[in-house]
């Protein structure tokens, strides 16, 4: 079910997320600036801090603190874009999808598994859906692997993005990923 729209409507919040570690950490959540800084995964084909069409755009991130087992910085930043309409949003969801599923081919140090993908409806019955991916980008002779979580998710004329920072042996279930993916579509649908 929709949860209530909370203190940012649109935007997930820390109890959206699971802690990895059972018993352990605490999630922490900014708050949702127009001023973006997200990179990405480096898959995308796109500029994610400066996207072309949109009329509104705003980024949240969230972080683990407090447990033992999770990389140094282990978080979430959620991005979400503002279309003038469906279409355009559709257009843009597909493009940065189909860059991800592409990214091998172009991108020679890049793996991308398809990750699971979701499609339901929030407040006022709007519909979302969304495609996630797992992409691994080898950085250099000897060093760790760059390990992305992403997830696209369309909901009416808004895009949100998703991306997290696994570590190797730290990481979301694909069951959680999907959860937060669906938690996702639900909170920005009720983006005033």
């Amino acid at each position: 079910s929709v949860p209530a729209a909370g203190q940012n409507p649109g935007w997930l919040i820390e109890a959206d997320l699971p802690r990895i570690t059972p018993g352990a950490g605490r999630w922490a959540a900014s708050r949702p600036d127009s001023k973006l800084s997200i990179v990405g995964s480096q898959c995308e084909a796109v500029t994610l801090k400066k996207v072309e069409g949109v009329t509104a755009s705003a980024q949240r991130t969230l972080l683990l603190a407090d447990d033992p087992a999770a990389p140094t910085v282990f978080g979430v930043d959620q991005v979400v874009y503002t279309f003038p309409d469906a279409k355009s949003a559709k257009v843009f969801a597909d493009k940065v999808a189909d860059n991800i599923d592409a990214c091998p081919e172009t991108v020679p140090t890049a793996t991308v598994e398809k990750g699971p993908s979701v499609k339901g409806e929030g407040a006022d019955d709007v519909a979302f859906s969304g495609k996630s991916f797992r992409v691994t980008q080898q950085t250099g002779a000897g060093d760790e692997p760059g390990i992305y979580r992403v997830g696209v998710v369309r909901i009416a004329e808004r895009v949100s993005y998703l991306l997290a920072n696994p570590g190797k042996d730290f990481d979301f279930s694909d069951a959680q990923w999907k959860a937060i993916l669906a938690r996702t579509g639900q909170r920005v649908s009720q983006m005033p």
